[in-house]
C-alpha cells in the first residue's frame, strides 16, 4: 500500500508538472505576442 500511495503522489506530481509547463508555455507565448507590437 505504501508503494501505491507513493506512486499515486508521483503520478499526480508528474501530471501537475505537465499542466504547469503547458500553462507556462502558453503564458510565455502570449507575452511574446503582446510584446512584439510594442517594439
Amino acid at each position: 500500500m505504501r508503494k501505491n500511495s507513493g506512486f499515486a503522489i508521483f503520478a499526480r506530481r508528474c501530471r501537475l508538472r505537465k499542466l504547469l509547463s503547458r500553462i507556462l508555455k502558453t503564458f510565455l507565448n502570449d507575452r511574446s505576442k503582446n510584446q512584439i507590437p510594442r517594439k
